[in-house]
């Protein structure tokens, strides 16, 4: 995938938030469905899914939004792994349709213990 940080620091804590337009590729009816992974290393840290049904010619266009929970990183690289039908596609445009954000948690720490 295109889609892909290599940048990441083994140890550190970090979460992912992504938006993706998706839209149909053929403007027929048919089915079609998108979804992706969220990956540091082998290790799935979030994932998304959107199916939709295009029951005439019409464009239809559907907003994807994924994000990990916070993870340690094992690896160095973060990637969205892409598994899409041959009638949809993901929109990339001037206009910012479709973006991914990585954010270091510096000072994250998960509690047990709720007041």
């Amino acid at each position: 995938s295109n889609f892909r940080w290599n940048n990441l620091e083994i140890g550190k804590t970090y979460q992912v938030y992504a938006s993706f337009i998706v839209s149909d590729s053929t403007f027929a009816p048919a089915t079609w469905d998108i979804e992706i992974d969220i990956e540091n290393g082998s290790n799935v840290v979030g994932k998304g899914r959107v199916t939709n049904e295009i029951v005439n010619s019409s464009v239809t266009r559907d907003t994807l939004v994924i994000h990990s929970k916070p993870f340690i990183a094992t690896a160095t690289s973060v990637r969205f792994n892409v598994t899409i039908n041959s009638k949809a596609l993901i929109r990339a445009t001037a206009a910012n349709e479709t973006f991914a954000t990585l954010e270091e948690l510096p000072f994250h720490e998960e509690t047990t213990q709720w007041t």
